[in-house]
């Protein structure tokens, strides 16, 4: 049955286009299909892949066909080279480290990682100076899909008061918490 299915769509769509001398073609729509799958699907029609370059594309996972050249279902001779864009999926940046610079700097970083300035926080920190960044969330080095927005926790200098812990061991009770 195979046999005689393929024999006729050669003898009906094949031959009568290889006879006339046009060698005509539709080209297959490679959307989504892998590179070696839209290898094939062009190969049984008598065309060729060329590879164009690939692009990020967080909608098509990586590895899949994004373009296509010429479009689908265009009539093309025989023997043509159809280019194709693949997919490098989803594009993903890498958090700077941040610590210790000032705010402007770390918004450049930031965007220069591809990735976007979420809130600032302002608190107390012995680590860095006032003005300066003290931390990150996510932290340093996470991986991330672009424009993903990264928190900055920003320092208002050491902490604003300090209090002498009285010694408190062997006390009672209840005098130490009057005391506190």
């Amino acid at each position: 049955g195979a046999f005689l299915t393929g024999m006729a769509l050669f003898n009906g769509l094949v031959m009568p286009r290889l006879v006339h001398g046009r060698g005509e073609v539709r080209v297959p729509d490679l959307a989504s299909l892998g590179e070696a799958q839209a290898e094939q699907a062009l190969r049984t029609v008598g065309l060729k892949l060329s590879r164009a370059g690939e692009r990020f594309d967080p909608a098509v996972p990586r590895g899949l066909i994004l373009q296509q050249d010429p479009a689908p279902q265009t009539t093309v001779r025989t023997g043509r080279r159809v280019s194709v864009v693949l997919s490098l999926g989803e594009e993903f940046s890498s958090v700077p480290r941040l610590f210790g610079t000032s705010v402007r700097g770390a918004r450049l970083l930031i965007e220069r990682a591809g990735l976007t300035v979420g809130g600032i926080t302002r608190a107390p920190s012995e680590d860095v100076g006032e003005g300066l960044v003290a931390g990150t969330d996510p932290p340093a080095e996470s991986v991330l899909p672009r424009a993903t927005p990264v928190s900055l926790l920003v320092s208002t200098g050491g902490a604003a008061e300090s209090f002498v812990m009285p010694e408190l061991l062997g006390r009672d009770l209840g005098a130490v918490r009057h005391q506190l």
